[in-house]
C-alpha cells in the first residue's frame, strides 16, 4: 500500500509541476507524508500524470460544444476582403459573447479554459 500511496504522489507531483520528480529529493518524504495523510485516497486508480483529465467544468463543457471545421474558417482569396472578414469575426465574437478573447487589456481568471 505504501508504494502503490508513493507511485500516486509521484504522479500528482509531476502533474502539479508538469515534468518528472526527483526521488533522490531531500524533501520529497515531507511532501510524500503530507500527500499520503491529505490528497491521497487508496480507492482511486491511479492515473499517469500525462493521462491526468483536467476537472475544470468550463474546459470540459468548451471541449464538448466546440467543433471546428474548415468551412468556419475562409481563405483570404483578396486582401480588400479582410476587412469583411473582420468585421464579421468580431460580430460573431460579440454574438457568443466570447469578445474577451481578442481584447488585449483583458484579465485571464481561468488559466486552463484560457490555454484552450
Amino acid at each position: 500500500m505504501t508504494l502503490g500511496a508513493f507511485l500516486a504522489f509521484c504522479h500528482h507531483e509531476s502533474h502539479k509541476k508538469r515534468g518528472g520528480v526527483n526521488v533522490l529529493d531531500t524533501a520529497l518524504p515531507v511532501q510524500f507524508k503530507i500527500f499520503r495523510n491529505s490528497d491521497c485516497d487508496p480507492t482511486k486508480e491511479i492515473a499517469p500524470w500525462g493521462l491526468a483529465v483536467s476537472h475544470n467544468k468550463g474546459l470540459l463543457d468548451w471541449n464538448k460544444l466546440v467543433k471546428p471545421s474548415a468551412r468556419d474558417f475562409k481563405p483570404f482569396r483578396e486582401a480588400n476582403n479582410c476587412v469583411d472578414y473582420k468585421n464579421v469575426f468580431l460580430i460573431a465574437l460579440e454574438a457568443q459573447n466570447l469578445t474577451h478573447l481578442v481584447d488585449p487589456s483583458c484579465v485571464v481568471t481561468d488559466v486552463d479554459l484560457h490555454k484552450v
